[in-house]
């Protein structure tokens, strides 16, 4: 090859660089600085509801990471597309944030070189393109409509040093530099600040009863391929709380005697940690999320059936912290605990804990599952007044007799009217609930955690050098008591798939007579229909 082709060569491969330089760079504005003062920024986007998604990135130079935060309007809400579709409480927080780019208006700009913009923290989010010694990244908002088509581009850099109000900014395709007076709080990268904060729906005072389990449970492999779930208990605790006299008191404990739970009684000196209960509860109703991961769709479907689950997505549930326990039926318990909360409307929540692990700067974080049950205890059916039989006899006032029938009747389907009611309300709010967690792992901070989940040391308060709780004295001399046998845990089997319960019937209507009507039926997957009023109610004892 002779020295003129290898000249042309190498001319040629520069040009193209030259060119790829030009064109991946940031151009600079077609006009004069100046004459963009005063002049919206996004003069086309005039109109808050064209905002179809609003993409915000931003980069953590302590992790040297880039993080991301999607929302879309779907047809049933907004919701975080980056976690998986979750539903987010947002419409109004978008509205606001188009609201604060549109007529944006430039207070100063000026040209600035490629060089130059880190100076100003406006150094593209672009994972194509940053290095991890790169400093001055910005913050990166799009807004787009339902077409995908962006209304709005613009980095957030640092604000300005003689007028904190105001912020330098840019639009990723210029090398020029805008003054605005913008409140970059309207574009946080946070989830939880995107999403309704209110998870259980729960207002601390309609907590009646909290029961505490305290337990570490871990998955341990066997031969032969085996495995089965270990479980060691610490403390099983049930407390109530009367809201009238706002007190709360020990319904029962349980500690650790021998291997395994045996009841348990307060010490002479000891009491209740009141401040602590009351922070649990409190904690319950501000309960906030740090992150969300969604659960396989199968393992979410047949979660909604009465919390039942089988071999699809069983995998997910072990890997966070959730493990398959007991027998006839099988349940999940968490591997770091769980809490009951019983409340006023017959519903039982169950939190389970499983794993923790490292939230980075955040500090240390917990998953987190939550199912509801109906309360049956908390529903017993109403006492039915006997109706008598009306006969006609001497000195018999059978006018009398018949309205005094009637009126029990009535009052007796009233009562029966009034029972249905609140048990179908807390069914709906049953399937309600459940239709939503069942499809999510929440991840709550350690903080949180301990907060909730009381362990005997903050449950019980006992001064210094006050003897521990008592287990309560047997009739029989200790040489003469049994050795307790060891808690056999069950082996983790296979399991059939869940399915649904049969739709349940409405019942026909039945005149009200003198004989005794049965107890409502079994909790149904579904809120049951609302019965007539003139069905039989059940008899007095």
């Amino acid at each position: 090859m002779n020295e003129l082709v290898k000249t042309s060569i190498f001319v040629g491969v520069a040009a193209l660089f030259t060119i790829g330089a030009i064109i991946s760079r940031p151009v600079l504005a077609p006009s004069d600085p100046e004459d963009e003062v005063g002049q919206p920024l996004f003069p086309e986007f005039d109109n808050p509801d064209q905002a179809a998604s609003l993409s915000i990135t931003k980069y953590d130079s302590e992790l040297v990471t880039l993080n991301s935060l999607t929302l879309e309007e779907s047809p049933t809400g907004w919701v975080v597309s980056s976690e998986g579709g979750y539903p987010a409480d947002a419409a109004d927080q978008v509205r606001n944030a188009a609201t604060a780019l549109i007529g944006l208006k430039v207070i100063g700009a000026f040209d600035a070189m490629p060089s130059q913009l880190a100076d100003f923290a406006l150094v593209k989010p672009d994972a194509e393109t940053l290095n991890i010694t790169d400093s001055g990244v910005g913050q990166l908002v799009v807004i787009s409509n339902a077409d995908k088509k962006p209304l709005a581009e613009l980095i957030i850099g640092k604000q300005d040093d003689k007028q904190p109000e105001n912020r330098y900014v840019r639009i990723p395709s210029r090398d020029r530099v805008y003054v605005v007076h913008l409140e970059a709080d309207a574009f946080p990268i946070e989830f939880e600040k995107w999403i309704d904060s209110d998870l259980l729906e729960l207002s601390p005072f309609d907590v009646t009863q909290m029961t505490f389990r305290d337990y570490n449970a871990a998955l341990l492999q066997g031969g032969a391929g085996g495995a089965r779930i270990d479980r060691a208990d610490k403390m099983e605790a049930v407390v109530d709380y009367n809201d009238i006299d706002n007190k709360w008191t020990l319904s029962s404990l349980k500690l650790l005697q021998n291997g395994r739970l045996a009841p348990a009684e307060l010490g002479p000196e000891q009491k209740l940690n009141d401040t602590a209960l009351t922070a649990a509860r409190t904690a319950l109703d501000e309960l906030q999320l740090v992150d969300v991961v969604k659960k396989p769709a199968g393992l979410a479907e047949n979660l909604k059936v009465d919390g039942q689950f089988n071999n699809e997505g069983l995998d997910t549930l072990i890997l966070n912290g959730f493990l398959p326990y007991g027998s006839a039926p099988m349940t999940l318990i968490g591997d770091s605990g769980e809490i009951n909360i019983h409340t006023k409307d017959a519903l039982k929540y169950r939190l389970l804990f499983g794993k923790e692990e490292d939230g980075g700067e955040e500090g240390p974080r917990r998953y987190l599952m939550v199912q509801v049950e109906l309360d049956k205890a908390a529903l017993p059916p109403p006492e039915m007044t006997a109706v008598p039989e009306l006969k006609e006899g001497d000195g018999v006032d059978v006018k009398k007799l018949a309205d005094e029938i009637a009126a029990i009747k009535l009052a007796n389907d009233r009562a029966l009217d009034a029972y249905r009611e609140k048990q179908n309300a807390a069914l709906r709010k049953v399937f309600e609930m459940n239709s939503r967690f069942a499809d999510w792992y929440y991840v709550i901070s350690n903080e949180q955690y301990r907060k909730i989940l009381l362990t005997q040391n903050k449950l019980i308060d006992s001064p210094a050098g006050a003897a521990p709780p008592q287990q309560p004295q047997s009739s029989v001399p200790f040489m003469l008591q049994p050795t307790p046998k060891p808690v056999q845990q069950p082996p983790v089997q296979t399991m059939e798939p869940a399915t649904k319960p049969e739709p349940t019937k409405p019942e026909p209507t039945k005149p009200a007579t003198e004989e005794a009507a049965t107890e409502p039926a079994e909790t149904p997957e579904k809120p049951a229909e609302e019965k007539s009023a003139t069905e039989e109610p059940p008899a007095a004892e």
